[in-house]
């Protein structure tokens, strides 16, 4: 058996398992004639928990065609597999049209399986914990992203490129040729870690269809002193409150079920969390922060100036931060 065909026998096995949990399957995409073949640019399938069927959008430019769809979930199962034993997709209202590929793969490099909550994806952010599928990249040319978009009666875009990260909602760079299938996991989540100080810390979480008794969080946090607390919040509010000895500076909180099933998770360090912003978890910094910021001197996302330098030097600083991880001038 193909590693394709064991990632499409774990998505179905996924997909059937967490399908109670969605109401409809959210469907959007462009698709692009070649010759007298539709062939898609990219799709994006999102089943959601709540029972909205939004009306459909067809953008039509001739040669190209914008779209979404709410379709049912029984329904979205057959789409499904139309897609992997023909390479083809057909849609509501919508030309049936090419995959060229149907491989089915996932993130190799992921440690669990699951991707956590409020996670940024390629150009879209993953409220709920979710497994991700998608096809390796159609033979399509990247020339097709630069193609405007005009039509009396419709939206304007300059771009393909601009139309996938506007109506498909993903990032171009990234889906552009694929089909991105994302199975997501409504039953409970870590909504936020809130940082009143460096040694307190609110975890809160988000119960929709699991039982509170049934959920478990596990922690392992170091402290400045390199002190190792680990231990167990049983839930009796959806907020619990931790209080450690001292200051905490790397955290990683594990949502599982009773029966050791991972859902969600968080984990990280202070320090960037307090430099960057972090979907899901919030620091209250103080004055104290930005002393202990200035205490441990300048590293790769710390830099001091006496005074605003030269402009060139200063745009230098700040896009060399823009284009690593980030970084904090304290001026």
């Amino acid at each position: 058996m193909s590693n394709s065909e064991d990632y499409w026998s774990s998505f179905f096995k996924e997909f059937e398992r967490r399908k109670n949990q969605y109401s409809c399957v959210e469907v959007k995409g462009i698709i692009h004639l070649e010759g007298n073949t539709w062939k898609n640019v990219v799709t994006k399938f999102y089943p959601k928990p709540d029972l909205v069927y939004d009306k459909p959008i067809t953008y039509d430019y001739g040669k190209i065609i914008i779209f979404s769809r709410s379709i049912e979930v029984k329904e979205s199962i057959e789409v499904f597999k139309k897609l992997k034993n023909e390479k083809k997709i057909s849609l509501p209202e919508l030309k049936e049209y090419e995959a060229p590929t149907n491989d089915l793969t996932r993130d190799k490099f992921l440690r669990h399986e699951v991707f956590n909550s409020n996670k940024e994806l390629g150009g879209f952010v993953l409220e709920w914990p979710s497994i991700v599928y998608f096809t390796n990249t159609a033979n399509i040319s990247n020339s097709l992203l630069d193609e405007s978009l005009i039509s009396p009666d419709l939206p304007l875009y300059p771009s393909i490129k601009q139309a996938i990260n506007k109506d498909v909602g993903v990032d171009a760079n990234s889906w552009f040729g694929k089909i991105v299938i994302i199975v997501p996991d409504y039953r409970a989540r870590i909504k936020k870690l809130t940082f009143s100080s460096k040694s307190k810390i609110k975890v809160e979480l988000e119960v929709k269809q699991e039982n509170l008794e049934n959920l478990l969080c596990k922690y392992y946090c170091v402290s400045e002193k390199e002190k190792i607390y680990q231990n167990d919040i049983r839930f009796k509010n959806p907020e619990e409150d931790v209080t450690f000895e001292d200051e905490i500076k790397e955290f990683y909180f594990y949502l599982i079920t009773n029966q050791g099933e991972i859902i969600d998770y968080k984990e990280g360090t202070y320090e960037l969390s307090l430099l960057f912003s972090t979907p899901g978890i919030e620091i209250k910094s103080g004055p104290g922060d930005i002393k202990t910021m200035v205490e441990k001197g300048e590293n790769s996302h710390v830099e001091f100036k006496k005074n605003i330098p030269k402009i060139k030097e200063f745009v230098e600083s700040v896009s060399a931060f823009s284009n690593s991880e980030g970084g904090i001038i304290l001026i």
